[in-house]
């Protein structure tokens, strides 16, 4: 697939932006502010239905209005065609989607039809950060793969709101917090095997890509660690996370904290039988990261039989030139679409690329 155009509107600092694409490679030069990586980031946000960089859709919004506009037009060359999406945000409500101007829901048409993979400064965080760091990479890519893991996703997450609002009285009674931990049991148990899945899938691409990449940096692991959890087939069944949840809910309640769950679970990396998060170097760990996310490429494309959108924000900086050319010549060779953000040109881009100098936010060349 390929982003053939974009409409911005009020995103950022980009006030209006109308763009069209190559299908191949595409370069926002300029300096630090002016609108590089907000481009990328709403390319982000019409695929994803939010941002890489804030968790709060409305702080995207332009500071002189109260609404933003995404709109673009995505072809898939595997079904040979074409897609109008839209994306419509509110300081005061929640963001709106539409597929062909048609209102559409993020888990029932809307994901899936603009696939994209993004490289930033800040994903070094999934190896170096806290769980929760590389729980939003795994769901992420999760649903990417399996649009519909979104909606259990979101069915756990009501769930355990609830029972956290029970368990934050300080009273809670086991007849009230009963009915979500059967839901959390049944919707975790769900999580848990989709997870699980997809670490062995990607373990297996990255494990293809190892050697190009760092042949020198040993093997790389990954798990998934479960919390509290023991169980005799290894994937857990929602009546393994019931008997786990009622074991502790005497704890639950004393503590006033849900103790077990995909919400407590961790992505274990390894790095030559070593936990990455506390033993690799910065190199090691930009190292780990480009690997993750091309082996994510690779198993969306085996997945889904479409290349998803590729983008690059400042990957200059991040990585060394051997890597980088690496990465250049990868994307050069799949033919997959990818977006750059730079301060300064490179004579690693493909020679094709198309470049669009940026400042406040305006296109001026």
């Amino acid at each position: 697939m390929f982003l053939k155009s974009i409409n911005i509107k009020s995103f950022r600092n980009i006030q209006s932006l109308d763009l069209e694409f190559s299908q191949k490679c595409n370069v926002f030069l300029g300096q630090n502010g002016q609108g590089k990586t907000s481009t990328l980031e709403a390319i982000y946000f019409l695929g994803s239905g939010k941002s890489f960089r804030t968790a709060v859709s409305s702080d995207t919004i332009s500071f002189s209005s109260e609404f933003a506009r995404i709109s673009g037009e995505v072809v898939s060359l595997q079904l040979d065609l074409k897609t109008e999406l839209k994306a419509e945000l509110n300081r005061k409500s929640r963001s709106k989607f539409f597929v062909h101007e048609k209102d559409s829901k993020l888990t029932e048409g809307y994901l899936g039809k603009l696939i994209v993979v993004s490289f930033v400064p800040s994903d070094t965080e999934i190896i170096r950060g806290g769980p929760s760091e590389r729980r939003k990479f795994l769901d992420k890519h999760l649903v990417d793969v399996y649009p519909a893991h979104l909606q259990t996703l979101m069915r756990y997450q009501k769930a355990l709101k609830s029972k956290m609002a029970i368990l934050g009285t300080g009273t809670a009674k086991p007849e009230l917090l009963d009915p979500w931990d059967h839901i959390l049991a049944e919707a975790g148990a769900q999580i848990t095997s989709t997870r699980e899945k997809f670490i062995a899938d990607l373990a297996e691409h990255i494990g293809a890509i190892l050697p190009l990449v760092a042949p020198k940096d040993g093997a790389v692991g990954l798990s998934l660690k479960k919390t509290e959890l023991e169980c005799e087939l290894g994937i857990p069944t929602a009546a393994d996370y019931y008997k786990a949840i009622l074991a502790l809910r005497s704890r639950e309640i004393a503590s006033e904290r849900a103790l077990i769950g995909p919400h407590r679970d961790d992505l274990l990396i390894t790095l030559s039988g070593m936990q990455s998060r506390e033993f690799s170097s910065q190199g090691q760990a930009r190292t780990l990261t480009l690997l993750l996310k091309l082996g994510v490429i690779e198993l969306i494309e085996a997945k889904t039989n479409e290349s998803p959108i590729v983008l690059l924000d400042d990957v200059d900086s991040e990585l060394d030139e051997g890597r980088s050319r690496f990465l250049f010549d990868v994307f050069t060779e799949k033919d997959r679409q990818i977006f750059i953000s730079s301060t300064t040109r490179s004579d690693l881009w493909p020679r094709e690329a198309k470049i669009f100098n940026i400042v406040e936010g305006q296109i001026t060349s």
